[in-house]
């Protein structure tokens, strides 16, 4: 399972330092702000030192696979990288991939298991759902229906797979 930290805003921060300033403690910043008594303290940390709470400019390496090679990663971690080394100039890790997927908002995650319905259960539904909306007509009833299902369904093994984050 991979732990997915979450940066915060420059808002967020300046929150906890003006709470900070009328005298509030730590773990009162933390209630009030929403967020963790740890983060709280790094906040408050880097703003005594620093005096600003903004991220001081990083020295990134350059990406290896730029806007175009990131739109290609969709598939699972080794068959990814296997793809993207077929047509990069130069050879990536799959640690990069991985990199790259969580920058462009997927994660890994364990598929929960689901429970199977009973055959008693599934007769249930038939009789008291199914078949009662058989003399259903379109112009009465069905035109007034709309059917969702935004569920994953996998057959096969329980494993991790990577899906995109919603926020």
């Amino acid at each position: 399972m991979v732990i997915v930290r979450k940066e915060l805003t420059v808002e967020q921060k300046n929150v906890v330092t003006k709470l900070q300033s009328e005298q509030f403690s730590q773990r009162k910043i933390a209630d009030k702000s929403g967020v963790t008594q740890s983060c709280v303290c790094k906040v408050l940390k880097r703003a005594k030192h620093r005096n600003i709470v903004e991220n001081l400019p990083r020295s990134w390496r350059v990406s290896k696979t730029g806007i175009r090679g990131d739109r290609r990663i969709k598939q699972t971690l080794t068959e990814i990288t296997n793809t993207v080394n077929e047509w990069l100039p130069q050879r990536i890790s799959a640690r990069t991939v991985r990199r790259r997927l969580r920058r462009e908002g997927f994660t890994r995650r364990k598929i929960g298991k689901q429970i199977a319905i009973s055959d008693v259960n599934r007769r249930r539904r038939l009789s008291l759902w199914c078949l009662t909306q058989l003399t259903w007509t379109v112009k009465k009833y069905w035109k007034h229906v709309i059917f969702s299902d935004e569920s994953q369904v996998v057959i096969g093994q329980n494993r991790k797979v990577c899906v995109e984050a919603s926020a």
